[in-house]
């Protein structure tokens, strides 16, 4: 109740809330589309990129190199992405070889991002 009286006092702050609700809502669902008619190669590369998205300010960035801020495994992509580690692994190593990202010692780095995002669909999955 003492929840529901700030908001009725404070139009900034509930304000605040109902833009941070509606943003954690419209995720959730661009997620479950995602999961349920995007192909694991577009899932595991749109998971990258939301990975490193606050780290991409501005369109200079996102022609850069950048690392995924947290060392990841293959079992946790596998997971957030609704896939197998398998899969991941054959995935990540496609990625690899087309030069989109660099992986090393756990630790994976979008060589470009902006092109990342444009050439995924081209990488063909087995």
């Amino acid at each position: 109740m003492e929840f529901d009286r700030l908001l009725a006092e404070d139009y900034v702050l509930a304000r605040r809330v109902i833009t941070m609700l509606g943003s954690r809502v419209r995720y959730l669902g661009d997620r479950l589309s995602n999961l349920a008619t995007g192909s694991v190669m577009s899932r595991l590369i749109k998971l990258l990129i939301s990975l490193v998205y606050d780290l991409l300010p501005d369109a200079e960035a996102w022609a850069k190199p950048v690392a995924l801020p947290v060392r990841i495994s293959q079992e946790q992509l596998a997971s957030m992405t609704g896939s197998t580690q398998p899969t991941v692994s054959d995935l990540l190593q496609k990625l690899h070889k087309a030069g989109l990202i660099a992986i090393a010692h756990r630790q994976i780095t979008i060589c470009n991002p902006l092109h990342l995002l444009a050439h995924a669909e081209e990488i063909v999955e087995d």
